[in-house]
């Protein structure tokens, strides 16, 4: 199981950025993707479509230790070039820090922020929403219909592809694109018109999200934009209930006010990681009990990280106390004669049992725990 580092740390955070006075609130738009043309493409669109100013992130790596991200200011016949970071700890929060430098200087209440493909959306919106003069609009995701599918079944690593990737980073190409899906608002799914299942899997991921198909449609009403500051990665949180299966895309919601057990965590996940199309959400790791984990798995890999303690790391700002809560979503194409069932049954066996949680401590303590090195 992989631990990954998601490139957001205490050094790589930024700092709220002082506004000049009289500076108006800016609205950010935030768009990702997978691939580098339909960014560059959307981006051209917004350009001539729009009088917000549009700036396209770049991020060259000459090395895995050596990277520079810079800002392209896409006004006039030639792009405006501006070096924004040489070996960014993150490099969403280093890219919302010079979005609101940008607002501030150039007194802009509009702007339409273009990331690297591959970029996760989440901290630099957060770090937007920190902001006293500034608020994120909407997160928008482009994925290609010919290899959506495709990339949500793949443990490449990103080095194999043209996402970005940083040193440290241990995301693989179907983490990653789960990630842009699941924080968006919008989808924007970019070739011919996708299959059923392929509609059925991105709603399954994100149906809090609207999906668009090419040619995009870029609908500005206020439905399209996120109601308050960005804080979620579940798009499942405000959902009483799971989606309705399609095409065979089943998702169903594990919610227990009870730990898990570190060794059968390890042994069930490890069975199961291989057929599906997600498994993420908080883990009450027994051994750990005071920390807050993180488990992803897609593609036949997991990784499980460490957040910090339960009280400050919750996405729900009423849900303070420990919790095992994970979406699980598969398809019918998984191994086994009732495999969504067979594999929700799998991760709650990994639960412990009533007499486990009242024996407490003075038992969760003598667990073998495989994951102490984390």
């Amino acid at each position: 199981m992989r631990k990954n580092d998601d490139q957001h740390s205490a050094a790589g955070a930024a700092a709220p950025v002082e506004p000049k006075p009289h500076v108006r609130t800016c609205g950010v738009g935030i768009v990702t993707g997978t691939r580098s043309a339909d960014l560059a493409e959307h981006a051209r669109a917004l350009s001539n479509q729009t009088l917000e100013p549009v700036l396209q992130y770049v991020f060259a790596t000459a090395s895995k230790q050596h990277a520079l991200l810079r800002r392209h200011w896409l006004a006039g016949l030639a792009p405006t070039v501006t070096l924004i970071a040489e070996n960014p700890d993150c490099i969403g929060c280093a890219i919302g820090a010079d979005l609101i430098r940008f607002a501030a200087d150039n007194d802009t209440s509009q702007l339409a922020a273009i990331l690297p493909p591959g970029t996760d959306a989440t901290h630099m919106a957060q770090t937007v929403d920190r902001q006293p003069h500034a608020h994120t609009r909407y997160v928008r995701a482009l994925v290609d219909a010919h290899t959506v599918m495709a990339d949500l079944a793949s443990n490449d690593d990103l080095d194999n592809t043209e996402m970005v990737s940083w040193y440290g980073d241990q995301r693989w190409v179907a983490h990653a694109v789960i990630g842009l899906i699941t924080t968006a608002d919008q989808v924007l799914i970019s070739g011919d018109y996708p299959a059923p299942e392929t509609i059925a899997v991105i709603k399954h991921l994100n149906p809090a999200a609207r999906l668009h198909f090419a040619p995009p449609q870029f609908d500005e009403s206020p439905a399209t934009f996120r109601n308050g500051p960005t804080t979620r990665r579940d798009p499942y949180a405000a959902l009483k209930q799971p989606c309705e299966p399609a095409a065979g895309v089943r998702t169903s919601i594990i919610h227990e006010e009870l730990p898990i057990h570190p060794q059968r965590l390890l042994d069930e996940i490890t069975a199961v990681a291989g057929h599906v199309i997600r498994i993420d959400g908080d883990v009450w790791l027994a051994s750990q009990s005071e920390l807050a984990f993180r488990l992803h798995a897609s593609a036949g890999i997991a990784s499980l990280d460490p957040r910090g303690p339960w009280e400050i790391t919750s996405d729900d700002s009423t849900q303070r106390a420990p919790v095992t809560r994970l979406v699980v979503t598969t398809t019918e194409t998984a191994a086994g004669n009732d495999p969504h069932v067979a594999v929700v049954l799998r991760m709650r066996a990994s639960l412990l049992t009533r007499d486990e949680f009242g024996a407490g401590r003075a038992l969760w303590d003598t667990f073998d725990d495989p994951f102490t090195a984390i």
